[in-house]
């Protein structure tokens, strides 16, 4: 899943959804299973963001792009930072290794109990999960819809403008736009 500003991502998204974000961030978890090893063993960390940097004079090219990586294996690295914003406590339920484990990561909070529910709902019942897609699609489209609606809109506005500025020419000059024979 991407992170373009406060907008994210889904399959099925309209890329024109997204160009007047500000910014674009690509978030990856990093396990231990998949990548044995920190990213950088000199300097493991929790959570890292990177951005692209001038090579020469060491500047960010911009602060509008960023690559966010959350190291699953360096969960004891964790700030308090990282602790109180919640991060770590999703990282917990990306490493549980079962159902119970999970439930008790998430008992007491609201927000986590119901992604439990959803995804259990949507791992068991094969219907649910047909109708979890189809929504999920549904909503891309609609959003697709919209920025087109309000794209063309803005576009036959303009339309109308120059169509009225040339009318007025015409009538200026002692035509009839209405009658042109």
């Amino acid at each position: 899943m991407f992170f373009f500003g406060q907008k994210t991502l889904y399959q099925g998204f309209q890329y024109s959804f997204f160009l007047f974000s500000y910014q674009l961030s690509i978030s990856l978890l990093q396990f231990s299973k998949i990548i044995p090893k920190p990213l950088f063993p000199d300097h493991p960390e929790f959570y890292s963001k990177f951005l692209l940097l001038n090579e020469k004079y060491h500047y960010p090219y911009t602060s509008n792009f960023c690559l966010n990586v959350l190291d699953l294996s360096q969960t004891n690295l964790a700030t308090e930072e990282n602790r109180s914003s919640g991060l770590l406590h999703w990282a917990q339920m990306f490493l549980a290794n079962s159902w119970e484990e999970l439930k008790q990561i998430a008992a007491g909070d609201p927000a986590f109990e119901e992604v439990l529910d959803n995804m259990y709902t949507v791992n068991t019942i094969p219907e649910e999960r047909t109708i979890f897609e189809a929504h999920q699609k549904y909503q891309a489209l609609m959003s697709a819809l919209k920025s087109d609606k309000e794209e063309y809109a803005a576009e036959l506005a303009k339309k109308d403008t120059e169509l009225e500025k040339l009318r007025q020419f015409m009538i200026s000059k002692g035509y009839d736009p209405d009658n042109l024979e």
